[in-house]
């Protein structure tokens, strides 16, 4: 069934009329087949999970086993764009995304890693997709760059006639500002959003789909709650990269497949009450289903796939390492700060934790691998500060209480030094392999750029460029080592 007939998507002022009678009974099901955060990973990692072929495979053959009364819907939680393999990278995204609509997918919201792109770049993505992208809150006065709040479903097997609602967490400050691209933003959903899509739903289901952290997603159900007279089914988050998540919480279910395309969530909704034609949707079942060898790949998107590194990967599989052991993320992230600091030669060096995003197997390297585990390519800054004045600083952000939005991926990692911290967070020293009076650091923009809270102080006015780049100082270090990360 093409989605364009039987779906209508508009803003939460835009009231939308009933649906016609269906076909709907009892025994009518709507299958919800929901992937998030694909970040642009094209092919299966290195245990063998995702890839976009296995994708495309299995929505097809779902589609296909559907009874006469099931319909199937496939939807993106966002973030397909963004720290993905080499043809998207190359292509700012565009050829990747041009591919959802063949692997099956009816609409995605809109992600950070979408919207962080400047405006002409996103206008261009969102043409490409040729699906719908949606997020209430983020609004624009061009009308091909402002995405729309929802989209009505309306199975043309089943009967149901649904909407499913987007949400997209607004930017904490110093991340990115979505003014570049020129949208305005909603922070939080409030009761009188709640009763405006409530005036566009009537007694139908609203399904949400969020792209935001957990915090926010458990105050936004907290909110969205208080609407009783509201038909509430599911809330289905992206964002977080957690492998799985199903959490019950007040008036509806929440629930995460996590990142990559490694595990996809099957939901299966059933008429709660039927009358004059029109029902309310609940959940029947639930599944995740890993993307593993068992799922038939779809040969024409593997072709599809296959000609874009041909034509715009073809360094992707260049070996430019080779590791010695398998590393975490964390052990990764320590050889990189340990690289940053050796390249600049700084006494310290410092990163976080979120710029590190998976880690690695031992053998060859590629040169696509270590960009999915490193993906921030980003200047690297320095400054000189007393051991006494860095000691105190990073002790007293250690101690202040943690929040999810400002500190996501704000741990430490370090190069020189260690912060030895006691439990009940009294005592806290500085220890460096070689104490100083003062220190030269190292350490990725970013950490610059939010250092009032990750540091303790705003030190962006004493700090200056080393003219190296976090990619690289890893380059010039790995040579170093003859090849080997270790």
């Amino acid at each position: 069934m093409a989605l364009s007939a039987c779906a209508t998507q508009g803003p939460v002022d835009n009231k939308v009329g009933q649906s016609e009678s269906s076909g709907l009974t009892k025994d009518s099901r709507l299958e919800i087949i929901f992937v998030s955060d694909l970040h642009g990973r094209l092919n299966p990692d290195s245990e063998g999970l995702g890839g976009w072929a296995r994708l495309a495979g299995y929505i097809a053959d779902r589609k296909k086993r559907a009874n006469s009364k099931t319909d199937v819907v496939a939807i993106l939680g966002g973030d397909t764009a963004g720290k993905g393999a080499e043809p998207c990278v190359q292509t700012s995204d565009l050829e990747c995304v041009a591919l959802l609509k063949k692997m099956g997918f009816s609409l995605s919201v809109l992600g950070n890693g979408e919207l962080k792109k400047p405006g002409s770049e996103l206008k261009q993505l969102l043409k490409k997709a040729e699906i719908p992208f949606l997020a209430d809150n983020f609004k624009s006065k061009d009308s091909e760059l402002s995405p729309s709040s929802y989209l009505r479903y309306r199975g043309a097997k089943s009967g149901a006639d649904i909407y499913f609602w987007a949400w997209t967490q607004a930017p904490t400050p110093g991340s990115w500002d979505p003014r570049r691209a020129g949208f305005e933003v909603k922070k939080e959903l409030t009761p009188k959003d709640l009763q405006n899509i409530q005036s566009v739903v009537g007694d139908l289901s609203v399904v949400w789909v969020t792209h935001q952290s957990i915090d926010h997603d458990l105050k936004f159900i907290n909110t969205a709650c208080q609407r009783q007279d509201l038909s509430q089914v599911i809330l289905l988050k992206a964002n977080d990269h957690f492998e799985k998540r199903h959490i019950k919480e007040s008036c509806m279910t929440l629930m995460e497949p996590g990142a990559f395309g490694r595990y996809v969530l099957k939901v299966t909704l059933k008429p709660k009450a039927i009358s004059n034609g029109k029902a309310q949707w609940e959940i029947e079942n639930h599944e995740f289903v890993a993307m593993d060898s068992k799922i038939s790949e779809d040969v024409q998107l593997k072709a599809d796939i296959d000609s874009l590194y041909k034509k715009y990967g073809t360094s992707a599989t260049t070996v430019v390492a080779q590791s010695e052991n398998e590393l975490t993320p964390d052990q990764l992230g320590t050889f990189a700060v340990r690289a940053y600091q050796k390249t600049v030669r700084a006494d310290l060096g410092i990163s976080n934790k979120g710029a590190f995003k998976q880690g690695i197997g031992r053998g060859p390297v590629t040169k696509e691998l270590l960009s999915f585990a490193v993906p921030y390519k980003e200047d690297l800054m320095g400054f000189d500060i007393s051991h006494k004045e860095f000691e105190s600083l990073l002790c007293e952000a250690a101690r202040r209480s943690s929040d999810s939005d400002l500190d996501d991926g704000a741990e430490l990692v370090t190069s020189g030094f260690s912060l030895e911290l006691s439990e009940d967070k009294k005592n806290c020293l500085l220890v460096a392999e070689k104490k100083r009076n003062s220190y030269k650091v190292v350490a990725p923009e970013y950490i610059i750029k939010r250092s009032d809270r990750w540091i303790g102080k705003d030190i962006r006015p004493k700090t200056f460029k080393f003219g190296v780049t976090t990619h690289r100082a890893l380059e010039l270090e790995i040579s170093k080592q003859g090849g080997f990360i270790r």
